[in-house]
């Protein structure tokens, strides 16, 4: 009895293992869903979607930590809650204990910022940390295995301006220690970009962002059918998008 309290306590101490995971879907899919470039081609919001995929998927490799890609073929279930849901607990069946999930649609999503929520994060113990976002929702969702298992997904009003609001009210109750991360956006419409751009930001990323807007706004309007080529960079980005559930 002696050594299994021993053991028990030493297994309690260790380290989690924590997996930072992006729920996404394909730019293509992405990018018809938001145009977030209405009065250009489909072809130049793939590329749009696919430079900020590609941000994120850097930010992610940078952070340290193993970084799982739950795209479009990878998630199960019919509705969101239920794809989100999976995916957390595919990644804890994985052999991780503690999921950091986000989407790629983050513009302000900079290593750094990941690495603050990883070091704000105990140990040990129950913890759960959210980054909210600039509509209600969250860009950030942590959970160790035990809180998850006491969430409900399907009672979240997902997309919506409330779903920061409804995870925290959530989490409170589980007894888990709560931390919020920095605030952060993410870009799903038009004015998500123009925002940035009054805002006369350094952020090398968010001018990158931008840069690429004003090319493909200054190039003539390209069609479906005059298809181009992406860079190899951005074209494997292209295989990942969408996270924790953004406000509408």
């Amino acid at each position: 009895m002696a050594h299994t309290a021993v053991w028990a306590y030493i297994h309690y101490l260790a380290p989690m293992r924590t997996a930072l995971a992006i729920f996404t879907r394909t730019a293509r899919e992405d990018a018809r869903r938001k145009r977030v470039l209405p009065h250009l081609s489909q072809v130049a919001n793939e590329r749009l979607v696919a430079h900020l995929q590609h941000q994120t998927l850097e930010a992610a490799q940078q952070s340290g930590l193993p970084v799982v890609v739950i795209d479009t073929e990878k998630q199960r279930g019919r509705s969101f809650a239920e794809r989100l849901h999976n995916a957390f607990q595919d990644t804890f069946a994985a052999g991780f204990d503690r999921v950091l999930l986000i989407g790629a649609d983050g513009a302000e999503c900079r290593p750094e910022l990941l690495q603050q929520s990883i070091d704000a994060l105990p140990d040990a113990g129950q913890s759960a940390i959210l980054g909210p976002d600039r509509r209600g929702g969250d860009w950030l969702i942590g959970l160790d295995r035990e809180t998850f298992n006491q969430l409900d997904f399907a009672v979240i009003p997902w997309h919506s301006s409330r779903v920061h609001a409804a995870l925290t009210a959530q989490l409170q109750q589980t007894g888990a220690v709560l931390l919020f991360a920095a605030k952060a956006a993410d870009v799903n419409t038009h004015h998500d970009l123009r925002a940035f751009a009054l805002e006369n930001t350094t952020d090398r990323r968010i001018q990158a962002l931008l840069r690429l807007k004003k090319a493909l706004e200054t190039t003539a309007p390209l069609s479906v059918q005059n298809d181009i080529l992406l860079p190899d960079a951005v074209a494997h980005a292209a295989h990942i998008l969408r996270g924790p559930p953004q406000a509408a």
